[in-house]
């Protein structure tokens, strides 16, 4: 990383211990000469995070993240890298080099917004518990079932219909307007550049990281004339509404262990669900789920309830969300709740377990989804029944387990009686004209120097498994000079490897950290998986010579047979142009297999 020197680097990781470090975010245990853990980054439930604490670097066997204590903290926390070097850095008790203002003033910006937001909490908690302008938010609250001690467990607050309450709380304790802008509490007028709270005669429910750490707030209103109803923090350096889900940090251990989430509209619908012991409820911070959101329930649990209003589950925006959760992998349910009541008011009036028996009764999404698209048209009428078909079909083309779409096309020609071998042949026909198109946009991406991701070879095969085992070893082998790391030809590997190899050649001091942050997902947990794997003992030169002599031979295999596989193609009297030419390229193949020439 430019400005920050790789031997600092090595100083940094060799003062923060990977075990201390991973101890203050999970419970590990000691196997052998390793720890392990619940990986945070995936559901399971058998311990396959994996700590090695000679090499300070850790390896998850079941999704495959692995790293030193750079990677751990930069995805845990959502750091860029070199915010994960100054986080470090301050755990350490080291000056951090050559550092631009720049950046130091953003790591800054966040620990100072952690902080406001703390203050902040502190402020509108003390309102709603103390002062008389909180009585119709304190009643509220009653009226919804929360007592004292509730609002105090989730630290709910209250935040004054005044313009400046908040503002002049912190201008007494010597903030500035500027830093609570960014802290997304405060405002700033563009007719008259004065500054406002944004929050105001709302009741205030903190928004929590998995630390219990606030990030943000949202307020709902305590007026029906007021609107809107809820609103929440904008974006700030520490919160993102798309990556964020309200009660995780309440739910996740819950969530953990039933290996399931129900996912509500409200805040009240999780407090209140927490308060009659159904722990594993998080709120979406909004109706239509991200990628984002679909990947931090799939770090805890494979099933997912969604229990939002009649109204709102059939909502588009809804149900493309719902789809976005089904192809993160996760299995998708419906709770079927009665019109215009939400979880809230049904646990309040019904008890726990009447709603324990709608988790019970939830619907799988395809059957959800495909009885609201049959419910908008009359099947009684033809014209309208192909209609409904047609779009059901449409829908199950997008399924890509063969055997769930051939069972859901025979419910589906149960229902409007219609023979399913029919059906069936609708739906491949779909099927093909989606490959076609999706086809057609990867030969425009790659015609424009993209990769389709179809080029990608299958991770488990011999050679590729072979050319990661020599990139972790390059890395493990301190004792391996520049220019012979110079002199490895990147024709012997994939293309992924080449370029894993090329950030090697390019830098100054080789570094695993450094290399890490300059390569892609999947490059890293690839060499996570091999670096974890290498023997515990200091790779050698000649280890590397060794490996680096097996890759050389598997690649002069597989190029042989690919040219021998091209010669019986052609006839060698028609064009003996290409039959010279693979005989060249043969020649060329056996002198470098003998050693001489480069092996790229």
């Amino acid at each position: 990383m430019a400005g920050i020197n790789e031997e600092f680097i090595e100083k940094l990781k060799d003062s923060v211990d990977i075990v201390d470090l991973v101890e203050g975010y999970l419970d590990l245990e000691k196997t052998g000469k390793n720890y392990r853990a619940l990986c945070p980054f995936h559901q399971e439930d058998t311990p396959s995070f994996t700590i090695n604490p000679r090499k300070q670097f850790f390896y998850c066997f079941g999704c495959g993240e692995g790293g030193d204590v750079i990677s751990f903290i930069m995805k845990m926390d959502n750091l860029s890298f070199q915010e994960a070097l100054i986080d470090l850095s301050d755990r350490a008790g080291l000056e951090m080099p050559d550092i631009s203002e720049k950046k130091r003033a953003r790591m800054k910006t966040r620990e100072r917004i952690f902080e406001i937001n703390n203050l902040a909490a502190r402020f509108y908690n003390y309102i709603l518990m103390n002062k008389d302008v909180a009585d119709s938010a304190r009643k509220y609250l009653k009226d919804r079932g929360f007592n004292r001690e509730q609002i105090e467990r989730f630290n709910l607050g209250y935040a004054p219909s005044r313009w400046r309450a908040l503002l002049r709380f912190f201008e007494d304790r010597d903030y500035s307007p500027e830093m609570l802008v960014k802290a997304g509490l405060v405002g700033k007028s563009e007719k008259t550049d004065n500054y406002y709270d944004l929050l105001r005669n709302r009741i205030i429910f903190p928004i929590f990281n998995v630390r219990d750490e606030v990030i943000g707030f949202g307020g709902r209103v305590v007026s029906s004339d007021d609107s809107p109803k809820y609103l929440n923090s904008p974006e700030t350096p520490i919160f993102s509404k798309k990556h964020t889900l309200y009660g995780l940090n309440w739910a996740r251990e819950s969530m953990r262990k039933t290996n399931q989430a129900v996912v509500v509209e409200g805040y009240t619908d999780v407090l209140t669900a927490q308060s009659y012991g159904l722990e594993n409820f998080v709120a979406s911070l909004g109706t239509s789920f991200t990628e984002q959101q679909a990947e931090l329930l799939a770090r805890y649990v494979d099933k997912v309830l969604i229990a939002f209003d009649a109204d709102t589950a059939g909502e588009a925006a809804t149900l493309r969300g719902l789809d976005i959760l089904r192809e993160a992998g996760l299995a998708v349910r419906v709770i079927d709740l009665p019109r215009e009541v939400d979880p809230d008011d049904l646990l309040r009036e019904r008890g726990k377990p009447f709603f324990e028996d709608l988790i019970e009764d939830a619907s799988a999404l395809i059957d959800y989804r495909l009885d609201r698209i049959l419910s908008q048209y009359d099947t009684g009428d033809t014209d309208e029944k192909l209609q409904a078909v047609k779009k059901a079909l449409n829908f199950l083309a997008t399924i890509e387990d063969s055997l769930t779409r051939e069972a859901y096309i025979q419910k589906l020609a149960d229902k409007v009686e219609l023979s399913a071998a029919r059906l069936e042949s609708e739906v491949k026909k779909h099927i093909k004209k989606m490959n076609e198109e999706k086809n057609k946009k990867n030969d425009r991406f790659r015609k424009t120097g993209g990769n389709s991701g179809h080029e990608k070879k299958v991770s488990g095969s011999r050679q590729e498994s072979l050319e990661w085992m020599v990139l972790a070893a390059i890395l493990e082998c301190s004792s391996l000079d520049k220019k012979t790391i110079a002199d490895i030809g990147e024709g012997l590997f994939s293309r992924e490897g080449a370029e894993v190899l090329r950030t090697i050649k390019n830098m100054e001091q080789i570094n695993t950290s450094t290399v890490f942050s300059r390569i892609k997902e999947s490059s890293r947990k690839q060499l996570a998986r091999f670096l974890m794997d290498e023997e515990e003992n200091a790779v050698s030169v000649s280890r590397v010579e060794e490996l680096l002599d097996r890759l050389k031979d598997r690649h002069f295999e597989k190029e042989s047979r690919k040219l021998l596989n091209d010669l019986k193609e052609f006839d060698n009297i028609s064009r003996p142009d290409v039959v010279n030419d693979c005989l060249i390229y043969y020649n060329r193949l056996l002198k470098r297999q003998g050693g001489e020439g480069d092996e790229g």
